[in-house]
């Protein structure tokens, strides 16, 4: 045997609903029963949460006028009091809402509603792959002016340095910066070449000598001594 009991409210007045149900021979029987006693406990209950709103709300405003500053909210913040104030309706809403003012609440919702359809700042994004680190563009620059390297070579220097990006993001780096490509780019100068390799000369003869070859005469120019390694430089 199940005893199903259901309330409902109709003009302050409950009424019962008694479901009695036999598994056996699935019969179910329904009574009425008017409870006024039931009506007068919600009624209590119902004043019982009355005086505590408006303790709350007592409490409230005396913590409002504590506060000298404005208070600041969040998005987060505003979003849930504009969810709990509109529950409420707009008339009970000027009686309810203490924190600000009703017409702050309202603006909020509209706030929030447009920033909900706006797409702003998408389209302020430029299309396509972002912009490569600076710190990367910096090598790749320093790379162009001190070599006469093409755009593969230095794709392939930054390889070496565990850095992937293509050959046409090395183009657009040298192009943003005013850098021309690997023909039109000029080498280092005699003094900018001694001055980095000066650690590694041990003693050069920056003079020309002209040697008779079976390709014909051919100059010959300083030797370069790194140790034990002996690299001709022609």
């Amino acid at each position: 045997m199940l005893i199903l009991y259901h309330l409902i409210i109709e003009q302050s007045t409950f009424y019962v609903i008694i479901v009695m149900e036999d598994f056996n021979n699935t019969t179910i029987s329904k009574k009425w029963l008017t409870i006024p006693v039931i009506a007068t406990i919600t009624r209590l209950l119902c004043r019982e949460f009355t005086l505590q709103n408006e303790y709350l709300r007592l409490e409230n405003k005396i913590l409002k006028s504590r506060i000298k500053k404005r208070i600041i909210f969040n998005d987060d913040e505003r979003r849930s009091l504009v969810e709990a104030a509109l529950t409420l309706g707009r008339d009970l809403m000027e009686q309810v809402v203490s924190i600000v003012k009703p017409k702050t609440i309202l603006a909020w919702q509209r706030r929030l509603e447009k920033q909900k359809w706006d797409y702003s700042d998408r389209r302020k994004r430029k299309p396509g792959r972002p912009r490569i680190d600076v710190g990367i563009e910096q090598i790749v620059c320093r790379m162009a002016r001190e070599n006469e390297w093409g755009y593969k070579r230095i794709q392939g220097e930054l390889k070496k340095l565990e850095i992937e990006i293509s050959k046409t993001s090395v183009a657009n780096i040298l192009i943003r910066n005013g850098l021309p490509s690997s023909p039109e780019r000029k080498g280092l100068s005699w003094c900018e070449f001694l001055s980095r390799y000066e650690g590694v000369f041990l003693f050069a003869d920056m003079f020309q000598k002209e040697v008779w070859t079976f390709q014909g005469i051919n100059n010959k120019i300083p030797d370069e001594y790194n140790k034990s390694r002996r690299a001709a430089v022609r």
